[in-house]
């Protein structure tokens, strides 16, 4: 099977399931969708008339309207692409504009499964991509993710394009290629951070992985990787006008600001959101548990399977010394344990493991009998 019909059976997939999931979901926006969808409109036209060279748009004070964080302590991308959608639906009749925005969504989760077969099919083969996209489809967090209208799946686009551009980046010989390679995936890390700080989990990834590679990557390597970080974080500002003006503020807002908001503890750890630690393994099993429900899931067999699944694909990448899926679970996994050690577990919104989710899918498609065939043969070998 060639590349371009894994990747396709994967969209193809990925989108119809989403699809299925707007057409089920409520015709109005609930919970955080309201908060995001109103200040992601708001914002969408402010910047737009920002770029425009309207000054007093981009010194608007409706930046850092801390309404329960969605104005102030957030990043930019994520609100700009909902209030986009908004704006392009505003033709249709009201009831629906909701369920044309959602497929909007849709259209971005089935791209982004796309780049997941692409990206575990170097280590998995085709038939690896699809069972990677298929761990994923049957994930209850990307399930929720699929069709709702938050600034989730925008960041698992990005950070999927980050990590499918370094991993060729580093496969890739010195020339005019690996260059182009490590220069979109810096930029693709700036368009993920500014969608959601979950993006930095890309950073201590990606210093892994270049740290490995650094005989084959050489100065140059490293120097053209620099450069590639510098336009990420300059994208970063570019979609922000707070970052322009009093990017100090700005930062507290999306960090501390954002945490003491919520009722956080951001010097003081709290244990109680520990057991949801467990949530990116639960890869559920029609015959061993039938709750679908993200907030009833817990310890369980099918989480003991998800963890059985990403140990075996984890073994499987190790033997053919494969360690970006390894570094990129370990570093998402941290920074969203670190997320949920500040809150109670009732805060804590499920999706915030959508990376770690992913990352178990990913590792779960590098399953792969003649890996193990193969480790062995070098063993012997040597």
């Amino acid at each position: 099977m060639s590349a371009r019909w894994s990747q396709s059976i994967a969209f193809v997939a990925a989108f119809t399931l989403a699809v299925v999931a707007a057409l089920r979901a409520p015709v109005e926006l609930l919970g955080d969708e309201r908060g995001f969808g109103a200040y992601a409109t708001l914002q969408a036209e402010q910047y737009v008339a920002c770029l425009g060279g309207d000054s007093g748009a981009c010194r608007d004070p409706r930046w850092d309207e801390p309404y329960q964080g969605y104005g102030s302590a957030n990043p930019k991308l994520g609100m700009l692409v909902l209030g986009g959608l908004d704006h392009a639906t505003r033709w249709l009749p009201h009831e629906r504009r909701v369920p044309a925005r959602r497929l909007g969504m849709a259209l971005l989760a089935g791209l982004s499964a796309s780049l997941l077969a692409a990206l575990t099919r170097r280590g998995g083969g085709p038939f690896g991509g699809l069972l990677a996209v298929g761990l994923l489809l049957a994930h209850p967090v990307f399930r929720a993710a699929s069709a709702a209208l938050l600034p989730d799946l925008p960041l698992l686009f990005a950070s999927l394009g980050c990590l499918l551009a370094l991993d060729l980046a580093l496969e890739t010989r010195p020339g005019a290629r690996r260059a182009a390679l490590l220069l979109v995936a810096g930029a693709a890390f700036g368009l993920a951070l500014a969608c959601k700080l979950y993006a930095l989990a890309l950073l201590p990834a990606g210093a892994a992985m270049l740290g490995l590679r650094r005989a084959r990557l050489g100065l140059g390597g490293f120097g053209v990787a620099i450069a590639g970080l510098a336009l990420g974080l300059g994208l970063f500002v570019a979609l922000d006008p707070r970052l322009w003006w009093e990017p100090g503020v700005a930062l507290r807002a999306m960090t501390v600001d954002h945490v003491a908001a919520q009722g956080g503890a951001p010097l003081a750890a709290t244990a109680g959101g520990l057991p949801w630690l467990w949530l990116p393994f639960s890869l559920p099993l029609p015959v061993l548990e039938t709750r679908t429900q993200v907030q009833d899931l817990a310890p369980s067999w099918p989480a003991l399977f998800g963890a059985t699944v990403a140990l075996a694909g984890g073994l499987t990448a190790a033997l053919r010394r494969r360690w970006l899926p390894l570094v990129w679970l370990a570093s998402s996994l941290a920074l969203c344990a670190w997320v949920i050690s500040r809150f109670e577990p009732p805060w804590l919104y499920p999706r915030a493991f959508l990376l770690p989710a992913v990352a178990v899918s990913w590792l779960g498609g590098l399953i792969d009998p003649r890996a193990w065939r193969g480790g062995r043969a070098a063993r012997q070998a040597g």
